[in-house]
C-alpha cells in the first residue's frame, strides 16, 4: 500500500493472494474487503473472478455471484461458478447454462482436452448428482493439479461418494503441507466420520 513503484498487475496478484488467505483462515469479511479492492483495479482477470465467485458461493451469496459474472459466460470457468448460483436460486437461465456446460465438457473430451477436468468433477457432482463420476474426474485431476482447489474438489467428491480411500491422497496432501485452510479442515473432518 505505501509502495509508488507497485504496479496495478502486482496490487491485483496481492490482493488476490490477500484475499484468498483471509478467506482460507475463516476472516471473511476481510477476504471480501481484499476482493473488492482487487477489483475496484478495474484490470480484466479471470482468476480473480472465479475465486471471488467461489467466496461468495461459499458465503451463500449467490445473486452477487450472478450480478458479478453476468456477460462473463464464454469462459468455461465462470460459467459454471454462474451456473451454480442459478441453480441456487432456481433461475430459469440455470438449465440453459447447465445445458451449455455439458457441450462445452463433451466437447472438450472429444479433443481430449483436460484443462478444466476440475470443473468437470464439480459438474458431475454438482449438476449430474453422480458422486462416482465426479470423484473419477477429481482423481484424474489429481495426478497433474495439487492446489488447494484441487484438494477441495477430490474432498467433495470423496464425501460424496462415501469412499474414504479415495480421498487418502488429499488428507495426506493436507498433512504434509500444513495449509491452514478453514474449507479442507472442514472437509477432513466429515471423512473422518465416515467409516471406512
Amino acid at each position: 500500500a505505501s509502495s509508488l513503484a507497485v504496479s496495478p498487475g502486482e496490487k491485483l496478484w496481492v490482493l488476490t493472494r490477500l484475499a484468498e488467505m483471509a478467506d482460507r483462515l475463516g476472516h471473511s469479511g476481510e477476504a471480501d474487503a481484499y476482493f473488492k479492492a482487487a477489483l475496484a483495479l478495474n484490470i480484466p482477470d479471470a482468476y480473480l473472478l472465479a475465486v471471488y465467485a467461489e467466496f461468495l458461493l461459499d458465503e451463500n451469496r449467490h445473486r452477487e455471484v450472478v450480478a458479478l459474472l453476468k456477460g462473463k459466460e464464454r469462459s468455461d470457468v465462470l460459467l459454471v461458478r454462474l451456473a451454480l448460483a442459478e441453480k441456487a436460486l432456481a433461475l430459469p437461465q440455470a438449465k440453459e447454462h447447465e445445458a451449455a456446460i455439458r457441450a462445452r465438457f463433451d466437447a472438450a473430451r472429444l479433443r481430449n482436452d483436460k484443462l478444466h477436468i476440475q470443473d468437470e468433477a464439480r459438474f458431475y457432482l454438482y449438476f449430474l448428482n453422480d458422486p462416482r463420476e465426479a470423484l473419477r474426474l477429481a482423481q484424474e485431476n489429481w495426478q497433474t493439479q495439487r492446489e488447494p482447489s484441487d484438494a477441495r474438489m477430490l474432498l467433495e467428491a470423496a464425501l460424496a461418494a462415501k469412499d474414504v480411500a479415495a480421498a487418502k491422497p488429499a488428507l495426506e496432501w493436507l498433512a504434509q503441507s500444513r495449509i491452514e485452510d478453514r474449507h479442507l479442515q472442514k472437509l477432513a473432518a466429515k471423512i473422518g466420520e465416515l467409516k471406512p
